[in-house]
This record gives structure tokens, C-alpha cells and sequence, in this order.
């Protein structure tokens, strides 16, 4: 999902975690890398929820639908929130169709791996040698 990967102050609301993450999808990841693989316990410290869950599938399903159900638009310049992925399918649509740009990504930018072009260079487009004379004081 495009929203996942734009770049947007996400602060953890994980009860005493301070991490704050650069986009929605680094959040999410920091969520099931911190908070629901390496904890164990299966309850909900999501702002105030405190749900405890018997298995890791309906726990993790749980803590995914804190996220979904305020979805960020992902185009420059609109700070719509959404309340589910058909509708931020449909608002994105309305942006795609008006030429939106999309807010920069969360992404590192991928270098070129193809070496730079050459240079062509043609007889006669270099500054001929300039000779100096020997000089003797």
C-alpha cells in the first residue's frame, strides 16, 4: 500500500516505547519486530487497549487493525486520514487523476548501478597545447 512507504513522523503509541519512525510501514514493522515477536505475552499495549489475545495470529490481526483504521492519504499537500484501504484506493484515484504527486518516500534512493555516459569527444573540440618557452633569469 503506497501510504505505507511515505515518508510521515510516526511515533510509537506502544505503552513506554519512545521509538519514533519514519512512515506508517516502519512503524508497522517496528510493531511486530519490538513489540509483538519478542514480548510473547500477546496483550495489547496499543494507547490504552490492554487486550490480551490466547494466540499470536488473532494478536497480531488485533494490533494490524489499530493501523487500518486511520490510513493516511499518500499524495504532497492532503492530510486526509481514510478509514479503510477501498477508500484510500478511491482518493487515490481522484489524486492520480489530477496529476498528484506523491509524497517523497520512506525508501533509501537506489544508486545507478550503469556506469555514467561517455564523453564523446571529437577531434578539434579540446583547447590546442599551449606551449611555453624555456625561460631563464
Amino acid at each position: 500500500m503506497t501510504s505505507f512507504s511515505r515518508l510521515a513522523r510516526r511515533p510509537c503509541r506502544w505503552r513506554r516505547c519512545t521509538a519514533i519512525l519514519n512512515s506508517l510501514g516502519s512503524l508497522l514493522a517496528h510493531i511486530h519486530r519490538i513489540h509483538v515477536s519478542c514480548e510473547g505475552k500477546h496483550l495489547c499495549e496499543w494507547d490504552a487497549c490492554r487486550k490480551r489475545f490466547g494466540e499470536e495470529q488473532a494478536f497480531t490481526r488485533h494490533v494490524e487493525s489499530h493501523f487500518m483504521k486511520k490510513l493516511p492519504c499518500a499524495y504532497e499537500d492532503c492530510y486526509q486520514v481514510l478509514k479503510s484501504s477501498r477508500e484510500l484506493g478511491d482518493h487515490h484515484h481522484q489524486h492520480l487523476d489530477r496529476g498528484g504527486i506523491l509524497k517523497p518516500s520512506s525508501e533509501p534512493a537506489q544508486p545507478s548501478l550503469r556506469p555514467p555516459p561517455r564523453l564523446d569527444l571529437h577531434q578539434g573540440s579540446l583547447a590546442p597545447p599551449i606551449r611555453i618557452s624555456s625561460w631563464d633569469p
